[in-house]
């Protein structure tokens, strides 16, 4: 049992205990304390999330371009708009399914990442929320199937099918003249 002795004098607190001796507090003090408690808490919060996106975010991109940006990005993102870490974890399995699936594919059609928007733009427009991403994880949920919902063609495969179609219109506008 503590030999701890409390005592309130009008706007102090006096503590007194036989290890440490007598501290007094004054309401000051106190919400000094409650400033530095926060102040802390809100480093330590930074801190975490700049951990996450060293060994969460970064490592799984794509594009490995601006890398500063997407970091002083992914931390607004996690102080604004995913503050729990249900929030967080429902972006990092978007960015985990965009950066493992839509940006290779996007990449091979495409034939380079210039076309792939950088990290911070991901972010910052919370493109977590596009129909083609929420789709596209809705798929992965409910068969497994990591591959994207839709069929990712070569660029000769897409002139082809592009020129069939212009044929084909051509054809039919054609049948309808005669």
């Amino acid at each position: 049992m503590s030999n701890l002795t409390i005592l309130a004098d009008g706007d102090t607190v006096k503590l007194n205990h036989p290890a440490f001796g007598e501290l007094s507090i004054t309401e000051e003090d106190l919400l000094s304390l409650e400033d530095f408690l926060k102040t802390y808490k809100v480093k330590d919060k930074k801190a975490q999330y700049e951990k996450e996106f060293e060994e969460l975010v970064w490592p799984i991109a794509y594009k490995k371009e601006g890398k500063e940006t997407a970091k002083k990005a992914y931390l607004k993102i996690r102080k604004e708009v995913a503050r729990t870490d249900e929030q967080r974890d429902d972006v990092l399995e978007a960015w985990r399914y965009v950066n493992e699936v839509i940006y290779p594919a996007k990449h091979k059609k495409d034939g380079t990442k210039q076309f792939i928007p950088l990290h911070s733009k991901w972010f910052n427009q919370q493109l977590w929320n596009n129909e083609d991403v929420q789709e596209g994880l809705h798929h992965r949920f409910v068969t497994g199937d990591s591959t994207p919902p839709v069929t990712v063609v070569s660029k000769s495969d897409q002139r082809e099918y592009d020129r069939m179609v212009e044929l084909q219109s051509f054809y039919t506008k054609y049948q309808g003249a005669a």
